[in-house]
């Protein structure tokens, strides 16, 4: 086939729809996505608020706790002049303490004991919520950043998309359409003209009259 009777209109057809999807596609992609980002900011925002609200009240409560430990050791040292450390390390047996003493010291001990776990679970979580909060900004700058290429990767589609859409359009018109507009205007002459012709044709057959026989 040569080239010159290819269908090359329905390939300038295909351009201009294949432009118009470029367009449709990037252009909602980007919208979709710049949509789920700023629900993504928003929910990060009030988690971010939330979580520094937290992260300051652990942060008082864990100073509270941790001065009402020292209070606690510092009172149960005086009363019972034991290291408290010593319980830990030699345990109470060694201390050769009368066995209502002894309970009594158990009860003091583990209640400190019950600070210290308290104390310690605070900051657990204190640190915890700080470890989430940087891995929720890890994410969302990495949102931004996949956002930003997004952009500049639908500008640049978006431009071509149109420049297809354009080439095909206007390649279709100029070369297919407006060359069947001035076919179809030149039938139409040549139709009315030889519509004419006929007409005289007929009026001047009609207005022959035949010789009379002799």
């Amino acid at each position: 086939m040569e080239f010159t009777k290819l269908p090359t209109d329905s390939f300038y057809i295909f351009c201009c729809f294949s432009g118009l999807w470029l367009i449709y596609y990037f252009t909602n992609l980007y919208f979709k996505k710049n949509n789920q980002l700023n629900n993504s900011i928003l929910t990060y925002s009030k988690e971010a608020e939330t979580s520094a609200i937290k992260i300051s009240n652990l942060e008082k409560q864990s100073d509270s706790t941790q001065c009402e430990i020292k209070l606690a050791v510092q009172l149960f040292e005086k009363k019972y002049k034991i290291e408290y450390g010593k319980i830990k390390e030699i345990g109470l047996e060694e201390l050769n303490l009368t066995f209502d003493l002894q309970k009594e010291v158990i009860e003091e001990f583990l209640r400190i004991e019950n600070l210290l776990l308290i104390f310690h679970t605070k900051i657990n979580d204190a640190k915890g919520d700080r470890a989430l909060s940087k891995i929720q900004m890890k994410e969302l700058k990495r949102n931004l950043k996949y956002l930003k290429t997004l952009s500049f990767v639908t500008a640049i589609m978006l431009t071509v998309g149109i420049s297809i859409t354009f080439f095909g359009l206007y390649s279709w018109y100029n070369k297919f359409q407006l060359y069947q507009d001035k076919l179809t205007r030149l039938n139409y002459e040549v139709s009315l003209k030889k519509s004419k012709v006929d007409s005289t044709l007929s009026k001047n057959i009609s207005g022959v009259k035949p010789n009379s026989s002799q």
